[in-house]
């Protein structure tokens, strides 16, 4: 700071000639030791102090003294006193300097420009303070809501909220000159996005005692920006036997029409509405028919749908699976078997039901018991169940194979829930089981015989309504021994082991009665 407070007090003197009690005038014998002393006679224009300068009284107080930059050194000059006859001994005046802070000196980019939604170079950066060499704060902040980075924030400490350096709206860190001006060498700034309003950056340097703002102009440019789906890709079920998919849009930044296209693998089955992004299938797709993919064998269809403006275009992928519909009534059934054994317990299970139906998957068959082909009417008879799809043995059955019942005829009606109901008749066989005691007919239990018969003396026939198994007979007695039995078809034939001799009996008694 120049010192501009001299006074002729600050020349003192002493005059042993009691009648020159005033100062005249002073000569500067030997100029500022440094700094620059200046003198003027008026305190508005001023010239440097020369050696051996003459500064009148009434000019001693436009003296001022102005040291060398940032220096706190004390400043001498010598001088002398005159009273009007003589001059007094040389003296020397030292004036004092008390250190003060500098405020810290930014220097920043000059105005910069660049389109929107784009990095703009800030560079050139930097600060600079001779009495610190770190910073309490450094604040950068830019209108219009753009964000900016740092090169760097190795050494930095932000401030809470004050960001981190990297694509901050605001920021508030302090470190090292050094550190800081590393960091802010090159900022870049990115405007808000889409758009193309003119932005200040700010650069406020505090170093505890003094302050520096300084800002940078910058110019944003318009960009025609190209339209936008929201996603890239995007992932849809569209039922069988409609055509409708969904609509995709694009937005524009700049409102430009916008149209769209379709393209890809399977594009060719669908339609696109060029001003709306509605997309269909041109024609309904069928589950059971796919016609997808490579191979035309899927049900799983992928669309391009291209968004295109003045600005450019953007895609969006679009994958639309065919979803199965139940739109087929069952048009078969099948028993695996159909027999059942006479006497056979209830639930005891006849064989399992399948169906025949034009749908791929998904769909439930539900099997009932009807009286007739018609299928109105539910079957309320106890031969015959259904337990899901297993056919079985009712809780009554009636089934006799030996009274002559040996089918009976079942109808089953199959059911999809939405479609027209299937009704297939069975023919489910009785199977004969062998439950019945044989008897015989034509059985005489006192029959004779003439001596030396041969051959058969006896026959019976057997009485059996079973149809399976077979015969054989057993003999018993005291003489069971010397008659044997044999069985043709239902023919029981006795006849004698050895030739019978009425004088010679072989029974046991021998009275000839066996």
């Amino acid at each position: 700071t120049t010192f501009t407070g001299y006074a002729v007090a600050d020349f003192p003197y002493t005059d042993v000639d009691g009648g020159d009690t005033a100062l005249i005038s002073i000569t500067i014998t030997v100029v500022e030791s440094s700094g620059d002393l200046e003198k003027s006679t008026d305190g508005s224009s001023y010239t440097d102090v020369a050696a051996n300068d003459v500064i009148l009284n009434a000019h001693i107080q436009h003296l001022r003294l102005a040291p060398v930059a940032d220096a706190s050194d004390d400043i001498t000059f010598t001088f002398t006193v005159q009273d009007g006859d003589t001059s007094s001994s040389a003296y020397v005046i030292t004036t004092s300097f008390a250190a003060a802070n500098d405020a810290p000196v930014n220097t920043v980019s000059a105005a910069v420009s660049g389109n929107e939604d784009t990095a703009i170079s800030i560079a050139g950066n930097s600060i600079a303070d001779v009495d610190d060499t770190s910073m309490d704060s450094v604040t950068i902040s830019s209108t219009q809501s753009g964000t900016f980075s740092l090169v760097g924030v190795s050494g930095l400490t932000f401030a809470s909220g004050g960001g981190d350096g990297t694509d901050d709206t605001s920021m508030e860190f302090g470190g090292t000159v050094a550190n800081i001006n590393t960091a802010i060498a090159t900022i870049t700034w990115t405007s808000a996005s889409n758009s193309n309003t003119n932005a200040v950056l700010t650069i406020l340097t505090d170093d505890g005692d003094d302050t520096d703002s300084d800002t940078v102009a910058i110019t944003v440019n318009a960009v025609d920006d190209a339209p936008a789906f929201s996603a890239a890709t995007t992932a849809v079920d569209a039922a069988e036997n409609q055509q409708a998919v969904g609509t995709y849009t694009a937005t524009d930044a700049e409102s430009d029409t916008i149209t769209y296209a379709k393209s890809g693998t399977d594009s060719d089955l669908f339609s696109i509405g060029s001003s709306d992004g509605v997309l269909t299938f041109s024609s309904a797709p069928n589950f059971e028919a796919p016609g997808c993919g490579a191979n035309d064998d899927s049900n799983t269809c992928t669309v391009i749908i291209t968004a295109t403006a003045s600005g450019g275009s953007d895609t969006n992928t679009i994958t639309v699976t065919v979803t199965n519909v139940n739109d087929n009534s069952p048009t078969d059934m099948a028993l695996s078997a159909a027999t059942a054994a006479e006497n056979a317990a209830a639930g005891t299970d006849i064989g399992t039901l399948s169906t025949t139906d034009g749908d791929a998957s998904g769909n439930s068959h539900v099997y009932t018991l009807v009286t007739d082909s018609g299928g109105a009417t539910a079957y309320s008879g106890t031969d015959f169940a259904i337990d899901s799809a297993v056919l079985e043995v009712g809780s009554s059955p009636g089934f006799n194979y030996d009274s002559g019942t040996t089918s009976y005829t079942v109808y089953v009606k199959v059911a999809d829930g939405s479609n027209t109901a299937y009704v297939e008749a069975f023919t489910i066989s009785i199977t004969d089981v062998n439950d019945q005691t044989p008897t015989f007919t034509g059985v005489d239990t006192t029959p004779s015989s003439a001596e030396g018969a041969s051959g058969a003396f006896e026959s019976y026939t057997i009485v059996d309504t079973d149809t399976s198994g077979s015969y054989s007979c057993t003999l018993g007695g005291a003489d069971s021994g010397d008659i044997t039995c044999s069985i043709s078809g239902t023919t029981v034939s006795l006849t004698y082991s050895a030739t019978t001799n009425y004088e010679s009996p072989a029974d046991a008694d021998t009275d000839n009665n066996y």
